[in-house]
């Protein structure tokens, strides 16, 4: 999907975090998949991350773990992140 966006010149949102409710497992590890293996597909394009890369809230401790992987990223330069934006729209 994020290819195809690409090649059609698609800007994309995500959103990061998988299912609350059915406690789904999310963190750094999810992160650095989507920072290497998603973001990868679609170089050229905006990509908007809802929420801070969480579900509209702070208050899980899993946010902080995956937005830690993208803030370093962008801290090191990872060309990956260039047209990386985060929302801060919350619940």
């Amino acid at each position: 999907m994020f290819r195809a966006a690409n090649q059609h010149r698609m800007a994309i949102v995500v959103h990061m975090r998988p299912s609350v409710t059915r406690r789904r497992e999310y963190g750094a590890n999810q992160a650095r998949a989507f920072l290497n293996k998603v973001l990868p597909a679609a170089p050229d394009v905006p990509i908007q991350i809802a929420h801070i890369a969480g579900a509209g809230g702070y208050d899980d401790p899993s946010v902080d773990q995956a937005l830690t992987v993208f803030v370093d990223a962008i801290a090191n330069r990872n060309r990956r992140m260039a047209r990386v934006y985060f929302d801060v729209s919350g619940v």
